[in-house]
């Protein structure tokens, strides 16, 4: 077996550098190696599965809002109920200091001070708080899995390949470039390229 690009591990990290691979360059072939078709313990099944944009680098709400995009242009309903920031005494320059950051780069956070904070959430507690920060639109929840089954459904739909099999090491060339993704039973995907996105369960060594 072989293939232009080898990825190990098929999650949403995964399936999402395929889909791209694939519809950047159809002639290229991908195929996707993934241990546990059901993905019960991959990053995407147990995620908290929210986004938000209350950042303190721009780059960052930058990549929030296009991850937004996403998440739209694959049809995924995004939960908007926002994240609420709250600080103390002390905290209220850095707070507004990122605020200043989050609108000029677009995000829709509104400052509230204690007592607007008691009127929009009659249950918080505000005698100990300076101020928060809520965002109105942009930051909630969505279905992680669902997303991530839309994107994988995606990949293979443009040609990318998925087979069950569990990575265990990579094979080399003369000059030492990874030429072969090598899997627990002992056979070899040839390849051009591999990309490791197996997640935090990816042991980082050399083979």
């Amino acid at each position: 077996m072989r293939a232009d690009v080898v990825i190990v591990g098929a999650g949403v990290m995964g399936a999402a550098i395929a889909w791209w691979l694939r519809q950047l360059d159809p002639s290229r072939a991908v195929l996707l190696i993934e241990r546990d078709r059901t993905f019960a313990r991959a990053s995407s099944a147990l995620s908290a599965s929210s986004i938000r944009q209350q950042f303190s680098s721009a780059i960052n709400i930058h990549m929030s809002r296009a991850g937004l995009d996403c998440l739209h242009a694959f049809g995924m309903r995004v939960e908007a109920r926002g994240y609420l920031t709250l600080v103390g005494p002390g905290g209220e320059a850095r707070l507004r200091q990122q605020h200043a950051v989050q609108r000029d780069a677009g995000a829709n956070i509104e400052l509230l001070t204690p007592p607007a904070l008691a009127a929009r959430f009659p249950w918080l507690e505000v005698s100990d708080l300076a101020l928060g920060a809520l965002g109105l639109t942009g930051e909630g929840w969505f279905d992680g899995p669902g997303f991530h089954a839309a994107v994988l459904a995606r990949a293979q739909a443009l040609g990318a390949r998925l087979v069950s099999g569990e990575a265990s090491g990579f094979a080399r060339d003369a000059r030492g470039a990874i030429n072969g993704v090598q899997l627990a039973d002992g056979t070899t995907i040839a390849c051009a390229h591999a990309v490791n996105a197996a997640g935090p369960w990816a042991r980082c060594r050399r083979y």
